[in-house]
């Protein structure tokens, strides 16, 4: 028996270690914080009494009550908690996500390319501040302002700022490539590194919206769907390394809402291998806006989760979003099989 309970500590320890990487860090009373996968691991190398262990009754050291209970800062607990969100021009998801987090008492700071475009949110008393999320500059700068508003602390940071490339695989342009990944995958990792000091601070939640190309082939969308995918994978890696610090990462997967994202005519160069069904190749660039939520019922789910007190890493919210988590989870893959073959 000894030697079965050894075989399984040793193998719940490499579990642990491929799934989550142990992190130990300082906790600011001057203790050390360990994951769970790293007291596993030390569980499976270690043997004795409760005295080796750095948590046993044997060694922790006594504390009245008074010491144990930190009481909270009474200037800090009744301020509006606060909320960072990217990308919040008129018509879009971020302009009625700022609303619906500013309705809910939130101190919102809204931002885009140039604050001229949001004075709508402005005239409501919603903080705005200029931001191009692929300038590491302007990103510099607006977390300095940011910081001298709130005393270092951001409760929130919603990286919603986007932008969509609808173009055959074959037919790609690869400045617009480059373009696209600047704004949906290197700006949030740019934010994020950023902001992360703040957050972690006010012990915060860093809200990423997702989609469901990231998830799904949706056709005529590779570099999109790509950027999506990377946003989801890179969310997943950051949740994990942020757990110790008490910062929550959530990713909404989003499906059809009404929005700006649609707004640019993308082409097919004359030579495409899909000029014989050009027609629906436009139809499919702006199918999301034709069958999309209301981006205002979009946001009065999404605040409503985000700040329903039960933390969850990710959920889903839009047209079709739901059917595509079932599928996604029960269904083959091949379900996804495009029907361009019936068409071409």
């Amino acid at each position: 028996m000894p030697v079965v309970v050894s075989f399984l500590s040793k193998v719940l320890g490499s579990l642990a270690v491929l799934i989550e990487i142990p992190l130990c860090v300082p906790a600011r009373v001057g203790l050390l914080t360990c994951s769970g996968a790293d007291m596993l691991r030390r569980g499976s190398r270690t043997s004795g009494s409760a005295r080796d262990l750095p948590n046993s009754s044997a060694t922790r050291p006594r504390f009245s009550s008074s010491q144990r209970i930190k009481q909270p800062n009474p200037q800090y607990t009744t301020m509006p908690k606060t909320i960072l969100i990217t990308g919040t021009n008129p018509g879009g998801i971020g302009n009625s996500l700022a609303r619906e987090f500013h309705a809910k008492g939130l101190r919102v700071f809204a931002t885009a390319r140039n604050t001229d475009s949001i004075t709508d949110l402005a005239e409501i008393g919603i903080e705005t501040l200029a931001l191009e999320v692929t300038d590491p500059e302007s990103i510099k700068a607006l977390k300095e302002e940011v910081a001298s508003r709130t005393s270092g602390k951001l409760d929130y940071l919603v990286n919603n700022a986007g932008r969509n490339y609808t173009v055959p695989a074959t037919d790609i342009d690869f400045e617009q490539v480059q373009l696209t990944y600047e704004v949906n995958v290197f700006g949030v990792m740019r934010m994020c590194q950023a902001f992360t000091p703040l957050l972690i601070e006010a012990k915060g939640t860093i809200v990423q919206i997702g989609s469901l190309a990231g998830v799904m082939p949706y056709v005529f969308g590779s570099v999109y769907n790509s950027t999506k995918a990377a946003l989801h994978s890179y969310s997943n890696t950051l949740r994990v390394e942020l757990e110790p610090f008490d910062v929550k990462v959530v990713t909404v997967v989003t499906g059809g809402v009404k929005s700006r994202i649609a707004r640019n005519d993308w082409q097919l160069p004359r030579d495409s291998i899909y000029l014989p069904i050009e027609a629906e190749y436009l139809r499919r660039t702006k199918h999301s806006q034709e069958v999309g939520m209301p981006n205002e019922k979009y946001a009065k789910s999404v605040v409503s989760q985000v700040l329903g007190g039960r933390h969850k890493r990710q959920f889903w919210e839009g047209s079709f979003s739901h059917i595509v988590w079932f599928l996604t989870t029960f269904m083959p893959a091949r379900i996804f099989v495009s029907d361009l073959t019936l068409t071409l």
